[in-house]
């Protein structure tokens, strides 16, 4: 018999007399089911469940599900309930139909009073026992625990809702990803994308080609690495063996995800280049990459051999992965050398190219001829638009949103993966005590935010798109803790883009719920991020007084703090209610950290409490709406530093934007104009930048989001009087992404510019 075990992690002793015996959860929202599911109607009353309860199933597949759930009851209450072969449903029971009729993914849960009833398809069920867990709180005392009564119809929004996690730049264990797919498959999301080569080490065992493992897999350590457990003989790496990978594919596959592969070429493939120098167009010698990055050293597009070796390298891909889709990368794949090859110029002449970019489209098509005749597809990163895209492929659309919507538009799949919204290696907060990550900012609600169907789409051209994904890249992140707390809990509003409808997300609930599955998260040990106490954040205020309170963002955890600059612990003083005297700019700095039932705790926030007077407004008789603005083109480092007097470029723009410079990058800008302010106020001004950008109201720094970077959000705050005022934005672009956003709130809401900028 085979037992599933989905998100059935090992608890510690501590953590299951927290589930049974612990406090109970009181929900605060009336359910905290993450995805919000399609259709739900709670009702009064609630269904008992307790070790008399018995578990009805109609076939084998039902009762896959009916163990599922009999095993998650057994872990988080401690009792195990009967299982009973029969269509009939009865009083004091939960039934599971397998209905073969159902909607792919879809499922009905019915709780009333007396019974529980699920149906679905086999995939169904499986989402559904995922829901009716979710609806089990946390809870303490008598054997018997309160299902609310709920009326649930439920299906997805996408079909492909997925995750990636790079292990080339650092390795993890199997251990840790079936956990890591345990977390996926409780929220209802089914594709992990497995990116298992890259420049920094190869992790696939190919037999036809050893020297990927005893070369390729592995590079000198870094600093930061010296204690990994994967450093052997000074050396840090290792693969997973196809047995290993298949062992990882069936687990997946029972709980309803799909594994999808990555090889990645032309580019990326310092490490194959280095265990085969060959398959270069220099020969070498090459390295196995410590850093990330992006290297010139690329598969030689001109040699026949480099085609020999990667069809046998994916065949043997394709013999352990059942996968219909397998990734080949095509990103960032610098030219230089195919520019200079003897062989890249022959091809590109004999084949009647035009250049190396068409050389590159030329490579991944022939590399999809044989993955279609494997009866495969392939997915791509969206460089493989570049030089004309290959007939069947998918692309993945991570630079922005624009390779997504340019597929869908030539009637191609698309996956959305923009970084401006999905990638999981940026820093979540701008507070200092954040872990190494990628120099951008991507908190959780602009995650939640992001919608994947782009209005400049037709509506006949939204089925291209098929879902949604977040990526995981891991140059800054050296082991599973680290991994954990830059995935959760993004991955659950990813999981909420993926499968629910726009009309059902709401932020607000969103983090209600949140709040009880982060418990939930932290009794099965998954090290996620402790997001920061509700409302501590800078402020700017004229009041001599403040009333503080701050609520912890975790389900039944505890918030302390301290007002004297030392970091706070479970000795320090208890968050409830507080009030802090302020003096005109002189900041109150405030210190928390919010300790889990479980004991574990979150890192150190700040934040600042600064009383300011009103800047006074500017008399002037300016009445032309828009902003001036002048603008170079070259490479400053520092936006405080833009001076400009003799411009390139100058005009009037209606707002602040990159978009007076068309596709042009690597160059620097600045605003001038005046603000109205339709009453005294306080304004927050929050500034979006990719790279450095400075706003000054009234000749003072306001907002600070300067130096080199990815898009990174800051914010600053001014209490203005009614009127006209100063303001000043200096930006530049030093190449890669471009990205200028300015936004207001006035007394906390939005406080639209548009209409108030003048010059």
């Amino acid at each position: 018999m085979v037992i599933y075990k989905v998100f059935m992690l090992q608890l510690r002793t501590a953590a299951i007399a927290m589930l049974c015996c612990g406090s109970v959860f009181g929900q605060s929202s009336p359910h905290s089911i993450i995805p919000e599911p399609s259709l739900i109607q709670l009702s009064k009353g609630n269904f008992n469940l307790a070790p008399n309860v018995a578990l009805y199933y109609n076939d084998a597949e039902a009762k896959k599900s009916a163990e599922l759930f009999r095993e998650f009851v057994l872990i988080r209450c401690g009792f195990k309930l009967k299982l009973i072969n029969s269509n009939k449903i009865r009083s004091n029971s939960i039934s599971f139909r397998h209905d073969i009729s159902a909607k792919e993914q879809a499922y009905e849960l019915t709780v009333e009073k007396d019974r529980i009833k699920l149906a679905g398809k086999s995939n169904g069920l499986f989402y559904g026992v995922q829901t009716l867990q979710q609806l089990i709180p946390l809870r303490k005392g008598s054997n018997e625990i309160h299902i609310p009564v709920v009326s649930i119809q439920d299906s997805p929004r996408f079909d492909y809702r997925g995750l990636m996690l790079d292990v080339s730049r650092h390795f993890f264990s199997v251990p840790y990803l079936k956990r890591f797919l345990d977390v996926m498959a409780h929220f209802k999301m089914n594709k992990f994308h497995w990116h298992l080569t890259d420049d920094q080490g190869w992790r696939m065992e190919i037999k036809r080609y050893p020297k990927l493992q005893t070369v390729a897999a592995w590079r000198e350590p870094t600093e930061m690495e010296k204690n990994s457990p994967y450093v052997k003989d000074r050396r840090y790496g290792g693969f997973y063996t196809q047995s290993e990978l298949k062992e990882v594919i069936a687990y997946a596959a029972k709980r309803h995800i799909t594994v999808i592969p990555e090889i990645e070429m032309p580019g990326h493939s310092s490490a194959a280049l280095t265990a085969y120098p060959k398959l270069g167009c220099t020969g070498g010698p090459y390295t196995v990459q410590k850093q990330g990055g992006v290297y010139k050293d690329v598969y030689c597009g001109g040699k026949d051999l480099t085609f020999e070796f990667l069809q046998n390298v994916l065949s043997e891909v394709i013999d352990v992965f059942p996968s219909e889709y397998i990734h080949i990368g095509g990103d960032e794949t610098p030219k230089d050398n195919w520019i200079k090859c003897p062989h890249c110029q022959s091809r590109i002449k004999r084949e009647g190219l035009k250049d190396e970019h068409e050389l590159q489209s030329y490579f991944v098509q022939r590399i999809e001829k044989f993955v279609n005749s494997k009866g495969r597809k392939i997915i791509g990163w969206d460089e493989i638009l570049e030089g004309g895209l290959a007939p069947n492929a998918t692309v993945m659309s991570w630079r922005g949103e624009s390779g997504g919507i340019a597929a869908a538009r030539q009637k191609h799949d698309a996956i959305m993966s923009p970084y401006t919204f999905l990638y999981f290696d940026y820093y979540q907060s701008n507070f200092k005590s954040e872990p190494p990550a990628f120099p951008a900012l991507l908190p959780l609600q602009t995650v939640y935010g992001y919608e994947p169907l782009s209005e400049s789409l037709r509506d006949d051209e939204h089925k291209y798109i098929k879902g949604v994904q977040g990526n995981t890249w891991t140059e800054m992140i050296v082991d599973e803790k680290h991994v954990d707390y830059m995935v959760y809990p993004r991955a659950l509003a990813a999981s909420e883009i993926g499968w629910s409808a726009p009309s059902k997300k709401d932020y607000t609930k969103f983090l209600q719920k949140l709040s009880i599955r982060l418990a939930d998260l932290d009794a099965r040990q998954v090290s996620f991020r402790i997001p920061e106490p509700e409302d501590l954040r800078d402020s700017v205020t004229t009041q001599e007084q403040l009333e503080l309170d701050f609520k912890p963002s975790v389900q039944d955890a505890i918030v302390y703090y301290t007002l004297d600059g030392t970091d706070p612990s479970p000795m320090s003083k208890r968050c409830g209610p507080f009030r802090i005297s302020l003096v005109d700019n002189e900041p109150v700095i405030i210190k928390a950290m919010t300790v889990l039932q479980s004991g574990r705790q979150s890192r150190v926030y700040s934040a600042s409490y600064t009383k300011k007077a009103y800047k006074a407004a500017t008399p002037t008789s300016t009445v032309t709406k828009g902003l001036a603005f002048k603008s170079k083109f070259g490479i400053v480092q520092n936006a405080k530093e833009i001076n400009i007097s003799r411009p390139d470029t100058s005009g009037i723009a209606s707002s602040f934007s990159t978009i007076p410079f068309g596709e042009r990058t690597k160059f620097y800008v600045q605003y001038e104009g005046y603000l109205h302010a339709d009453e005294d106020a306080v304004y927050k001004f929050k500034v979006k930048s990719d790279d450095g950008a400075v706003l000054y109201l009234d000749d003072e720094i306001t907002v600070d989001n300067d130096g080199e970077h990815g898009p990174v959000e800051k914010q600053g705050v001014a209490p203005l009087r009614k009127g006209y005022h100063k303001i000043r934005l200096q930006y530049f672009d030093s190449g890669g992404g471009k990205h200028l956003s300015v936004s207001v709130e006035k007394n906390g809401k939005p406080y639209s510019i548009g209409e108030r900028l003048f010059h």
